[in-house]
């Protein structure tokens, strides 16, 4: 038991610690991120509307298919490809769950079958030797004079 309360005690300390060097690498990459965008603190960037986001995103889209390098139609390909998976595999597990419902009560029945087999065979195996009588060998090893 007390080596078990170690166990947690030490756990909670490689957790603390674990917690404190991640606060202090992110901090770090959080400073270097500011730095290389010239700035102090995040309050220095500038909010940004939804409706600006999206045009520089189209313009984005749009500079990379005038480069040929946007590739929309393998974007709606995987797409349908991930849909057309799902589907199946929502197909394959109503099959599943069609074929456990049967089974289970099958396996039941099979179940009740052997053990009244099992049952059957062990009262008949008793009363089949029930009135043989069993020779019993000597075994004991006599002493010559």
């Amino acid at each position: 038991m007390e080596n078990k309360i170690n166990r947690q005690t030490e756990k909670r300390k490689m957790d603390k610690l674990l917690e404190e060097q991640y606060a202090a690498e992110t901090k770090i990459l959080e400073s270097a991120l500011l730095k290389a965008a010239g700035k102090t603190s995040w309050e220095e960037f500038p909010e940004e509307s939804e409706e600006k986001v999206q045009r520089e995103y189209d313009r984005l889209v749009a500079r990379l298919k005038a480069k040929g390098e946007y590739r929309e139609a393998v974007a709606d390909i995987r797409t349908e490809r991930l849909e057309e998976t799902k589907e199946h595999l929502k197909n394959y597990e109503n099959e599943w769950n069609r074929t456990h419902k049967f089974l289970k009560p099958v396996a039941a029945v099979v179940a009740a079958v052997m053990l009244t087999a099992l049952a059957g065979m062990t009262v008949s195996a008793d009363l089949q030797f029930e009135d043989e009588t069993v020779q019993t060998c000597d075994t004991s090893f006599s002493e010559e004079k």
